[in-house]
């Protein structure tokens, strides 16, 4: 994955639009490889990339939510389990608002990433409900990839569950 980022092109930047992303393209090869380095378990370099490369305020609320996200995982990644549980929260909050499949993978995994971060941050009940909630949803669409639902096999590991995997 990261030999194929290192061989992206780098993108000129977007004219002529205020309040755009105007390297919207580059920063998202910068997170896509922010989240190969945290899946690989090197948190400290993805934390490193993303604080170099967070959207603007003006910039769309998809890509704030998105860069929020990942850096709420990486955080977590890092130890700095408070500040990460507070940003995926409202991060989720958000994205939860909006029409989702109740199978979604995306928000699944994110719920059970939030779920690993509050148990870390000593919030076990807070943690327990967010595997509950991924579990229902990985449930609704359970042919969804290993990869999404890894995050709720090791939230349900880590809170010493027996449950059949999904």
């Amino acid at each position: 994955a990261l030999a194929a980022l290192d061989a992206a092109p780098a993108f000129d930047s977007s004219r002529g639009k205020v309040g755009i992303n105007q390297d919207r393209h580059n920063r998202v090869l910068i997170w896509t490889r922010a989240t190969v380095l945290r899946d690989m378990g090197d948190a400290q370099g993805a934390l490193a990339l993303l604080e170099k490369s967070a959207p603007g305020a003006l910039e769309h609320e998809f890509d704030r939510n998105s860069y929020s996200g990942r850096l709420s995982l990486v955080l977590c990644g890092v130890g700095r389990y408070a500040e990460g549980v507070k940003l995926l929260s409202a991060s989720l909050a958000r994205e939860e608002q909006k029409p989702h499949h109740p199978g979604n993978p995306w928000l699944a995994a994110d719920l059970a990433y939030l779920g690993l971060c509050q148990l870390h941050a000593g919030h076990r009940a807070a943690a327990l409900a967010m595997a509950a909630k991924a579990r229902v949803a990985f449930l609704a669409q359970p042919d969804v990839s290993p990869y999404f639902k890894a995050s709720l096999a090791d939230l349900e590991r880590a809170l010493r569950l027996r449950l059949p995997p999904i």
